[in-house]
């Protein structure tokens, strides 16, 4: 969708390819991109670009109109896949990060992106929010990383408050540590090799939720759980 040219002066241009010919156009933002790289990187953009199929894929010059994304997590998708990484990029909130990851599932670029979303979750808090937990599940199965959930995981049960297993329905313990479960949107690949660790990391919650019940210590030092091996 074209914009008028006096619409396009009131949208900050953020130029992430100096040829770029195109422009993407999210919220108050034109991305000026390369329909080269996005090809390259993009299912959904290889197909939208396409002289074939799509005028876009045709008239090199237009701006395109992406309708309900957050204009932050697409400049940081995007920027990320033209190489232009920013020093901001490197911590990301869980929640700005999972709409990363939903952006990422999106526009088909979840494997491209996939190097630095781990490293992104390389660095797991304890005593976080339940909140915190969920959205870092979330965007390990967006990403299809089964390490990263396992871990998100480890740490998500040593963290959780005392009263939470039994506070909580089985449904409700697993919506945390599983989510996005078979028939989802998201396409998740990785449900028979979680039903494979469901049993291990269920015994850990399990044992954990009983210390933290028979214990009235302010000073409970959780046990030590160990680094899940994939291997």
């Amino acid at each position: 969708m074209e914009l008028p040219s006096k619409d396009k002066s009131q949208l900050e241009t953020v130029v992430l390819h100096p040829n770029g010919g195109s422009a993407l156009i999210v919220g108050n933002k034109r991305f000026v991109v390369s329909r080269d790289i996005l090809k390259v990187t993009s299912d959904y953009f290889k197909t939208l670009f396409d002289p074939s199929k799509f005028k876009e894929g045709r008239d090199r010059n237009i701006d395109i109109l992406l309708h309900e994304d957050d204009p932050e997590a697409m400049e940081i998708m995007l920027s990320i896949l033209h190489y232009r990484h920013q020093e901001s990029y490197n911590q990301l909130s869980p929640e700005m990060l999972l709409k990363v990851a939903q952006h990422c599932d999106k526009y088909l670029c979840t494997e491209r992106m996939q190097p630095r979303a781990f490293r992104w979750m390389q660095h797991i808090s304890e005593d976080e929010s339940i909140q915190y937990y969920e959205n870092l599940s979330k965007v390990a199965h967006l990403f299809k990383s089964v390490d990263c959930l396992i871990a998100i995981s480890t740490v998500a049960i040593r963290s959780l408050p005392p009263h939470f297993g039994a506070a909580n329905t089985e449904d409700e313990i697993d919506g945390l540590l599983f989510p996005f479960h078979e028939g989802s949107s998201y396409r998740i690949e990785i449900d028979m090799e979680i039903k494979n660790r469901r049993a291990e990391i269920g015994q850990l919650l399990e044992s954990t939720t009983t210390i933290l019940r028979n214990t009235s210590s302010q000073q409970l030092v959780a046990p030590d759980v160990y680094k899940y091996n994939s291997g």
